[in-house]
């Protein structure tokens, strides 16, 4: 294979790749600064009435498997 044509192809992959690129990145700042300026959605908690606290149960204390193996303290 002839190598002028192996560089000519880099050359092109190249400039393509980097033309794509470039566009990319602008369609995606520009979906950005559109989502930026935007106001935010309200907040559904706002609206909503406040639901009542529900105390839930304690969970079991689980001792510790290295308190449990300690030798107890002489009195």
């Amino acid at each position: 294979m002839n190598t002028g044509a192996i560089l000519t192809a880099l050359m092109l992959g190249v400039l393509l790749a980097s033309a794509a690129s470039w566009a990319i990145t602008a369609l995606y700042r520009r979906r950005m600064l559109t989502l930026m300026r935007q106001a935010p959605p309200p907040r559904i908690d706002a609206t909503a009435p406040a639901a009542p606290a529900v105390s839930l149960p304690r969970p079991h204390a689980v001792p510790d498997a290295a308190a449990q193996r300690a030798p107890k303290p002489a009195s």
